[in-house]
């Protein structure tokens, strides 16, 4: 096949023109050069520099493809010009979007069919769900049903992540001592390993596939308590999985309840990854179907695989500063405290 990818260089990207590669297609990146750039240098990739803003960098692109892969569109004129520039180059038009796309409701799972959010109205600014949600809409308008696909993906997690959400964990559980865990260790957590990811993404492409497909996993049902679980056992004791150096420094866990944590002043989310009230509207994020991608094609690898390739990048980026956690003196403080 021949594949255009919007992006390309940071993190979903990157691994998506692996995946793509190794499926042995051929793939043109289209992106601004800042990020990373010369990442793709000696190999057979096609890049082509430009702006997605600027219509006159878009018509640079004058290749014909069987699938365009946007993973970075966000702001909704964007993809107006691209939609407009590239669909009758393209056969397909597949465009990442995100589970943030849907309404949430306490209680209540979430699958392809669930409600969307609604626009705000004046003098409400916008924001990424709703950013997304109406990029989506544009796809709809622009483009028959049998020319476009949307994958709203979870939390992605894996190497090259820029968010740290995930990694602020595998690196904490790497540095061992006694561990602040958020709320009830039986609490549903969802995210996608990006490898997982991009492999679907690919393979949809490949099948010409059309529709909307929520991709999020691991594919059985994982609690906070089994993730961290997990993470101590592969970073600590399960010698079958490469994930660096061993460790023998203790390591420990001790679960503080959501109201200790708000007591402490210990935000969800980017404070606390993984964290999401229970009593929370939001904790319906936690709950979204795997069923429809399943039957696609979307196979999830072993979690501990996913932890192990964390901790090897991040131990091999040294000491950076993480861009989510809790900070070690307001953990330290947290836990003399309960």
């Amino acid at each position: 096949m021949n594949i255009l990818i919007i992006g390309g260089t940071k993190f979903l990207g990157r691994h998506l023109v692996k995946a793509a590669l190794a499926k042995g297609h051929a793939i043109t990146i289209f992106h601004r050069g800042l990020t990373n750039p010369g990442l793709f240098a000696h190999t057979s990739i096609r890049e082509t520099i430009g702006d997605r803003k600027k219509k006159q960098d878009l018509d640079k692109l004058e290749a014909h493809y069987d699938c365009v892969i946007d993973t970075c569109g966000y702001e909704p004129e964007d993809i107006e010009l691209s939609v407009e520039a590239l669909k009758a180059k393209t056969k397909n038009y597949l465009f990442v979007s995100t589970i943030s796309v849907y309404q949430t409701k306490f209680g209540v799972d979430i699958d392809e069919e669930s409600a969307l959010v609604e626009q705000p109205k004046a003098p409400e600014a916008p924001n990424y769900a709703t950013q997304k949600a109406l990029c989506e809409s544009i796809l709809a308008k622009h483009l028959d049903k049998d020319k476009f696909l949307i994958v709203r993906p979870g939390l992605i997690v894996g190497p090259h992540d820029p968010t740290d959400r995930f990694t602020y964990w595998i690196r904490r559980v790497r540095q061992g001592g006694v561990i602040l865990a958020p709320g009830n260790r039986d609490r549903a957590v969802q995210f996608i390993d990006v490898r997982d990811l991009a492999d679907f993404l690919i393979a949809l492409a490949e099948k010409q596939c059309t529709g909307i497909y929520n991709a999020v996993g691991p594919g059985l049902k994982l609690t906070m308590g089994t993730f961290l679980d997990t993470a101590l056992e592969t970073l600590y004791g399960n010698a079958s999985v490469k994930s660096g150096k061993h460790l023998s420094k203790p390591a420990k866990l001790k679960w503080v309840s959501e109201e200790n944590l708000e007591q402490a002043g210990i935000t969800a989310w980017m404070e606390m990854p993984l964290w999401l009230p229970e009593a929370s509207d939001l904790q319906s994020m936690m709950l979204v179907s795997t069923d429809k991608a399943a039957q696609a094609g979307l196979k999830w690898r072993p979690l501990a695989e996913t932890i192990a390739a964390v901790n090897e990048w991040d131990q091999a980026r040294g000491s950076i500063a993480l861009n989510a956690g809790l900070s070690a003196e307001k953990e330290v403080k947290a836990l003399s405290s309960f």
